[in-house]
């Protein structure tokens, strides 16, 4: 998990660095958070570590 992590502050890290954010869709975080998509991307994922540690970084989409 520590590598998954590292991983995730990295790429925060970089979207700083370049002055980017994600575009996410809502509807698609809380899907996932309800278990109604079962298989989380990569995106997914950052987007998820993103809400936790750096939500600065999230452009939320409706």
């Amino acid at each position: 998990m520590i590598e998954l992590e590292q991983k995730m502050a990295a790429k925060a890290k970089e979207m700083v660095a370049q002055n980017r954010k994600l575009h996410y869709e809502h509807d698609t975080y809380n899907r996932l958070h309800d278990g109604e998509i079962h298989t989380w991307t990569n995106r997914d994922v950052l987007a998820d570590w993103l809400v936790k540690h750096q939500p600065e970084l999230i452009e939320w989409e409706d």
